[in-house]
């Protein structure tokens, strides 16, 4: 009978350990893993000079199609970041409470131009191939681009108020808020894709910012893609330009947060 007692208190310790160390390492994995919240770019920061062809193409208002480049860009950019860390999107959820909570964010952001952000992990990468070529080396640095601003500089994303951020994350259990800053589309009309049919390429460009968990941006930038200024259907556009934006900023982002691309 002793021996019984004596045999089922070993095991209770031993499951005991076995269990206190399942539940450390899974406190340890989950403190390994990340989570953003996606802003989607405000209405009014949409630029572009492709207007009336849009309209012309689509036989839509101005707001119809451009609340569903809005949306659809969000999407395409939950779907490829989600790939990689967990993520929440602030306009998928239609709440009136996450609705509250977007509007909140617009109203405490404060949006400025400026020189695009490198993370410390991209500045190492290009410090360490200094041999490379010029053209390769941009392929990962800010892109020489002259916004409809008209220079180099991005939309870049703050929040001055640190306890209003704070309480977000904490609300939503991020550590990161991944703020999408202005869309534009701009024609490029030295680049000529086809003479006889006046085709031009146009430019895609979002402005993003990644903000970790002090609100510090530790990335801010664009990213680009292009289409033929003879496609004008906002359906055709999307499916053309925002995957690849998506994968673009699921890149930039995987170095920052020491994730596998």
């Amino acid at each position: 009978m002793k021996l019984n007692i004596k045999i089922c208190s070993l095991l209770i310790i031993v499951l005991n350990c076995f269990t206190g160390k399942n539940i450390l390492a899974q406190q340890a994995d989950s403190t390994q893993h990340h989570r953003i919240i996606i802003m989607p770019f405000q209405p009014e920061y949409y630029l572009s000079d492709a207007e009336q062809d849009i309209m012309l193409k689509t036989k839509k208002t101005p707001e119809e199609y451009r609340a569903y480049f809005r949306r659809g860009l969000d999407f395409k950019i939950e779907a490829a970041i989600s790939t990689i860390v967990p993520c929440i999107s602030l306009m998928q959820d239609t709440s009136k409470t996450v609705r509250r909570d977007l509007m909140n964010y617009y109203d405490n952001v404060a949006l400025k131009y400026e020189f695009p952000i490198a993370s410390k992990q991209v500045k190492k990468e290009k410090s360490s191939t200094e041999s490379t070529s010029k053209e390769i080396l941009d392929q990962h640095s800010a892109p020489q681009y002259a916004t409809i601003k008209g220079d180099t500089k991005f939309m870049n994303a703050t929040i001055p108020d640190t306890a209003f951020y704070k309480s977000l994350l904490q609300k939503y259990n991020a550590d990161y808020i991944l703020s999408i800053n202005q869309f534009e589309i701009k024609t490029n009309y030295k680049s000529c894709i086809d003479i006889a049919n006046k085709i031009y390429r146009r430019e895609l460009m979002i402005h993003y910012s990644l903000l970790d968990a002090k609100g510090k941006v530790v990335i801010g930038n664009f990213a680009m893609a292009y289409f033929p200024s003879n496609s004008n259907l906002d359906t055709d556009i999307a499916e053309r330009v925002f995957p690849e934006i998506a994968s673009q900023l699921k890149n930039a982002l995987a170095p920052v947060l020491q994730i596998k691309k």
